[in-house]
Order: structure tokens, then C-alpha cells, then sequence
């Protein structure tokens, strides 16, 4: 519980996002086309809802436009944190497509 600016209890109300919208997806597959990625994305598979972590092939991070500027994006249409990353063999379990 906390305490609003007149001194009253108030209780604080987290709102996690929901499950993303077709929309978001299909922006999201946009903005990676953008900034030079057309290929199939995959997530990291994890347990809070109000995150992504893309995971992409190695070696094409290095080529992606203006990846902060990517990552900026997505965190503005997906309304979650983004984390982008390449791939490597600790990724091969923990990714599903992202579709």
C-alpha cells in the first residue's frame, strides 16, 4: 500500500500487457524488414509477459541498420522491454517462432 499526494492509502496497480496483438506482430515483422532482417524471427521463450528478446541467426546483428534504433522501436510498438540478440548454441532450447 501507498500513500497518495493528498496522504490516502492507495494500493498500486501494475498492468502487465497482455498477449500481443496481430498488429503489433505484424509491425514488429516490419520494423525488422526496415532495418534490413527479412527473415524468420524467433523469441527467447520467457516467463513474464512484459518482455521479448528476439533472437536472430549469427552473425546478422552486426548487420542490422541502427539496432538501437530497432530496439527503440519495437520497445514503443510491442510496449514491453525488447532485448535483440544473436544467436549461439545456449539459444537452440529456449526459442520459439514468433508468430
Amino acid at each position: 500500500m501507498f500513500l497518495d499526494q493528498t496522504g490516502s492509502d492507495v494500493d498500486l496497480v501494475i498492468k502487465v500487457p497482455g498477449a500481443l496483438t496481430n498488429a503489433e506482430r505484424e509491425s514488429a515483422k516490419r520494423l525488422f524488414e526496415s532495418h534490413g532482417f527479412n527473415g524468420p524471427l524467433r523469441v527467447a521463450k520467457v516467463r513474464s509477459d512484459d518482455e521479448r528478446v528476439f533472437v536472430l541467426p549469427d552473425g546478422v546483428l552486426s548487420t542490422l541498420h541502427d539496432a538501437h534504433g530497432l530496439q527503440c522501436a519495437l520497445v514503443g510498438v510491442l510496449r514491453r522491454k525488447v532485448l535483440i540478440v544473436g544467436d549461439s548454441p545456449a539459444w537452440s532450447e529456449h526459442t520459439e517462432p514468433f508468430a
